[in-house]
């Protein structure tokens, strides 16, 4: 159950079927800092030991950030690369 959050970017990801309300308040896992109500950003789930799952925020920068291909004109809109 992973989706994304705010306007959409014009990614494949962005499929209206996937789309999540901003976690406004809730901390990036990658930075840290609270999601704000005009964030863009990816919603992935964790399955912790206990067998339940976690979803989890990333400012749409920071997720993108994580990714291999930082010049892939497919995932990553013109102003990102």
């Amino acid at each position: 159950m992973s989706g994304w959050f705010g306007k959409s970017w014009g990614a494949p990801v962005c499929d209206e079927d996937d789309h999540f309300a901003t976690p406004v308040g809730a901390p990036c896992e990658r930075c840290k800092k609270p999601i704000q109500a005009d964030d863009q950003g990816i919603i992935m789930p964790l399955a912790d030991v206990n067998r339940s799952v976690l979803l989890l925020a990333y400012h749409l920068q920071c997720y993108l950030d994580g990714i291999i291909c930082p010049g892939c004109p497919r995932c990553r809109p013109e102003k990102f690369n």
